[in-house]
């Protein structure tokens, strides 16, 4: 697919980075700075979460002998977790609509390239 193009000499999506930094211009130049910022906060927040979230999950399936311990146990991922919630919160509602939106048209463009892929 057109996204997927890697240049020869960098080798990453020269396409894409060049589409969403387009994309990215054009909703700051369109709508507010601050609009753009606190979707940006929120999506890397929620990212945060998630990955708070898996450090009960994976913990007990990797047991490598030199890994690295986190003391405190599972009270760190909870109080990340609350903490980014509580981030979360300070941000306008019309932002978090915002944010759900444009990750709900990047889910669908996902899912769409991943079937194609598959035929």
């Amino acid at each position: 697919s057109w996204f997927g193009q890697v240049h020869n000499k960098f080798l990453t999506p020269a396409n894409s980075v060049f589409f969403f930094g387009i994309a990215a211009f054009i909703l700051a130049a369109m709508g507010s700075f601050r609009a753009l910022a606190a979707m940006t906060v929120l999506s890397r927040l929620f990212l945060f979460i998630m990955t708070c979230a898996a450090v009960p999950v994976l913990r007990p399936k990797f047991k490598a002998p030199n890994r690295f311990i986190l003391k405190g146990g599972y009270i760190i991922p909870i109080l990340g977790i609350l903490a980014c919630m509580w981030l979360m919160f300070q941000v306008s509602w019309n932002s978090v609509w915002m944010t759900a939106i444009f990750v709900g048209i990047g889910t669908g463009l996902y899912w769409i390239g991943k079937r194609q892929n598959q035929n």
